[in-house]
């Protein structure tokens, strides 16, 4: 019985991550000392693997939380925030969609989704990924 559990949760853990790694737009977990526990694909692309490292020292190269910090925001209000943020070198803007304090209250989730910004401007998409 416990050899079958175990192999449901392996199967379980390999489908998340293949959806995980198939969304084209950087995903970051944090917990709420603003450390990042998980990152999909496109983040260890554009980064690198950052997990175990804070948040602002992994993508923007400081030593202490941005100003109007939509994470903060969202451990605050408990809300989701979005704001536009700096993009990896090379890049022109990344959107933070969607922070979202997630169910284990632990966590929270940051959708970056890249922006071109001579095509769209500074202004996040409110459009997309109403839910998550």
């Amino acid at each position: 019985m416990v050899a079958k559990r175990s192999e449901l949760i392996k199967t379980k853990e390999k489908f998340l991550k293949a959806v995980f790694n198939a969304i084209q737009d950087g995903i970051s977990v944090l917990d709420t000392e603003m450390n990042v526990i998980m990152i999909d694909h496109a983040m260890e692309k554009w980064y690198g693997n950052v997990v175990g490292k804070k948040c602002y020292e992994a993508y923007q190269n400081r030593r202490e939380p941005c100003e109007d910090c939509p994470t903060i925001e969202a451990m605050k209000s408990g809300e989701m925030e979005s704001r536009v943020v700096p993009g990896p070198k090379g890049l022109s803007f990344l959107s933070i969609e969607k922070v979202k304090k997630l169910a284990s209250g632990m966590s929270f989730l940051n959708l970056l989704r890249l922006r071109q910004k001579e095509d769209r401007g500074n202004r996040p998409d409110q459009s997309a990924h109403r839910t998550l």
